[in-house]
């Protein structure tokens, strides 16, 4: 009873500590996770905003109101750079109030109105720019923090800001879905910025400001009440993200196993008692022999002792009959085991020591000194198929791999999610893995167009050699099937291919010819769209090689489809489906499928609602052009300036102008000009030279040319004929 208490107690003990520590290890690795995920998600919306500012900074647009005064009379500056601003909030940061300050001038523009720029403010911020070369700033409110951007942003001299006042609850958003958990972010001078729980306290922040300054940006710390601090610096803005691990979180998950661990130990300490018991007992069963003998020996003590043993035998069988039925079992569920061992290599939730054993468990043997690579398939058609499919044919793809690739060489096909099925390949050191790939990939392809009536592409990862690197390489073979987005359907596509091609800086590249399509939309005209809209899409295909650039473009043309559409009064119309619109053109990576999308859910809707009131809006386009010719004829005009006031392609506005009065702008101008030229020359006394000068000809000759080949006469004649009489 002693030893074996001893080594019980002693063996529940290490089971304890030794869970409680892998319980622990794991949660600070599932925090340091969502601080990765945190900072990964805020930094890409805050990257998002400064480089919609940097975009605006070297527009004209910005340029031509630096030195300029606004007042309320200044409009139309004022409209266009809240156009500007609501672009930046469709693309950045949701619910946050963007503004532009400038500083030169005193005059900011903030939810669509015009203000003052305080002196006292001015010179705030004004004290914060002379602080550092930076261009990006950060102030801490009641309510938030506010990002202040440098403009313009390429040029030395910067006289403007852009603001982003980002709310608490946004920033919570953004950072998580989790309501409880634990997260705060310092400035990179250990300012608090933002924490949605008061857990930083000023030793916290001197810990971390310690562990920063010996080059430990990534780690953790305890307190003394047992709670776990983890931090991570990031390298963009150097902002340090820190998360709490409760010490009770840590007890409550092991809790459970304390409580099984101590009654598993009693309830052996009482098998041990009774064994000893037993043991004792058959060790003085010859004197108890001897004792019966002596004394009046009872039948029923000798029955009782045989029922006790066939019980133990009993139990003996029913232990190993349990045994075998539980063999059987797991021989069963074998398949899944291996599946979700698999799924969890992929997700890097398998240590590196357990790898190798669980692969022996599952019939993979002399993986060592191997390579391998990842392939993973996507369906771009589904033929005849429909979408609800999906399942059945991933499995049926599955099949299909099994089938082509050998067992020895590759590891179990498995579903990593909805629409997309992985595969691990094995290779020697020495083989040609490209080809072999290659080779694999179009014999899929292949069957899988013959047998399923589908078209699919596949991403290829790197080649890798620790098994421990499977979640990295399914994050390549995403990326390379990012991809097909450019390349169309039915893509084979390598990382490393692709590689150089991530590490490039997207170049956003805006079609040129958009503004003809969006003329023509806005006049309803389908014939026009149906030619201009796919060469508008094209053109953005062709010339933004990167998946990043080519969305953003696609972004950036869907947000000016939109608010074309609000201005002709689609807003209620569209706004139910604004926001699927902008998810299908960041997830679908299917050219034909992304075309379609954009052309039955955005452009259509908008052509058909403006097609019906086509007619009167082009002849009161007309009128206006009339209108401006008519009460401005004395100065320097023409279609390029009309078309620019009143937000036209000039080209448009000239063939809408001809199809209405049957004549050029220029001819019409000029016909005007001239009629007012004889109307002065009669009731006037100005001279030829005064008249050619407030009609704005160059030299008094051309007009007189001009005036002499419309009229068949001079000015000069003209005047004494009809003066005269």
């Amino acid at each position: 009873m002693l030893f074996g208490g001893i080594i019980i107690g002693g063996f529940s003990i290490y089971v304890y500590k030794q869970t409680y520590s892998n319980i622990l290890s794991r949660s600070i690795e599932n925090r340091r996770s969502y601080l990765d995920q945190v900072q990964s998600n805020l930094e890409q919306k805050i990257r998002t905003v400064e480089y919609s500012f940097s975009t605006y900074s070297t527009t004209t647009s910005l340029h031509k109101i630096i030195d300029k005064s606004l007042t309320y009379k200044d409009f139309r500056q004022v409209k266009d750079v809240t156009t500007e601003l609501s672009y930046i909030r469709v693309m950045g940061i949701e619910n946050t109030n963007y503004g532009l300050i400038n500083l030169n001038k005193n005059w900011e523009i903030r939810n669509g109105s015009l203000k003052k720029v305080s002196a006292k403010r001015k010179e705030t911020l004004l004290n914060l720019i002379a602080k550092s070369d930076a261009q990006l700033f950060w102030r801490v409110h009641d309510h938030g923090i506010q990002m202040l951007v440098s403009l313009p942003f390429f040029e030395s001299e910067r006289e403007m800001l852009g603001t982003a006042d980002i709310d608490k609850t946004t920033i919570e958003q953004i950072i998580s879905d989790k309501k409880y958990s634990y997260l705060g972010i310092l400035s990179s001078d250990h300012q608090l910025l933002f924490q949605n729980q008061n857990f930083i306290s000023k030793d916290v922040k001197k810990q971390v400001k310690e562990k920063l300054a010996n080059n430990h940006s990534n780690g953790h710390f305890q307190d003394s009440a047992g709670n776990v601090y983890i931090y991570s610096q990031a390298k963009y803005n150097n902002w340090t993200y820190i998360t709490r691990l409760n010490h009770s979180q840590v007890v409550s998950q092991i809790s459970t196993l304390a409580i099984a661990l101590v009654v598993i130990t009693l309830i052996i300490i009482a098998l041990l008692y009774i064994v000893a018991y037993m043991i004792a007992e058959h060790s003085t069963k010859p004197i108890m022999e001897i004792r019966e003998r002596l004394a009046v020996s009872t039948k029923e003590q000798i029955s009782t002792s045989e029922e006790e043993i066939g019980q133990i035998l009993g139990g003996i069988d029913k232990i190993v009959s349990e045994n075998e039925l539980l063999n059987k079992t797991i021989s069963y569920q074998k398949p899944e085991l291996e599946n979700l061992f698999i799924l969890n290599l992929y997700r890097d939730y398998v240590p590196q020591e357990e790898i190798s054993n669980r692969l022996s468990q599952f019939g993979y043997s002399n993986i060592s000194n191997k390579k391998f690579i990842t392939v993973l398939i996507q369906i771009d058609d589904y033929g005849h198929h429909t979408f609800n499919a999906n399942d059945i044919l991933l499995m049926a793809i599955e099949n299909i791999v099994s089938t082509i690739v050998p067992a020895e060489q590759r590891l179990k096909p498995v579903l990593v999610n909805k629409d997309t099925q992985a595969t691990t390949l094995v290779f020697t050191a020495n083989a040609d893995i490209k080809k072999a790939v290659l080779q694999y990939c179009n014999q899929i392809q292949q069957a899988t167009s013959k047998y399923l009536k589908i078209k699919i592409s596949l991403g290829i990862s790197n080649v890798y050699e620790d098994l421990k690197d499977s979640k990295a390489s399914v994050d390549n073979a995403k990326e390379a099937l990012h991809f097909r987005i450019n390349l169309g359907e039915e893509a084979i596509i390598f990382y490393d291919e692709i590689a150089t091609k991530l590490n490039q800086s997207a170049i956003i590249k805006y079609p040129a010819n958009k503004q003809e399509m969006m003329d023509a939309i806005r006049a309803g005209d389908k014939e026009a769209i149906e030619e201009l809209f796919p060469k508008v899409i094209n053109q953005i295909f062709v010339e933004n090689t990167n998946p990043l650039s080519l969305k953003t473009s696609i972004l950036r043309l869907v947000g000016d489809i939109i608010q074309l559409g609000q201005l002709l009064g689609l807003n209620f119309e569209l706004s139910h489906g604004i926001r699927h619109i902008y998810y299908d053109v960041i997830t679908i990576d299917n050219q034909n499928k992304l075309i379609q999308m954009l052309y039955i859910s955005l452009v259509d809707p908008i052509v058909n609602r403006s097609s019906d009131r086509n007619q009167n809006d082009l002849q009161s386009l007309s009128d206006k052009v009339i209108r401006i010719v008519h009460t401005r004829y004395d100065e320097d005009i023409s279609l390029d300036i009309i078309a620019d006031e009143l937000h036209y392609n000039a080209n448009y506005l000239s063939s809408v102008f001809k199809k209405e009065f049957g004549a050029n702008f220029s001819d019409y101008l000029q016909n005007y000009r001239i009629e007012i030229s004889k109307k002065w020359l009669v009731e006037t006394n100005m001279t030829v030279k005064e008249i050619s000068n407030k009609l704005c000809y160059n030299n008094p000759q051309n007009f007189i040319r001009f005036f002499k080949k419309r009229e068949r006469i001079t000015p000069g004649a003209y005047r004494h004929r009809y003066k005269s009489s």
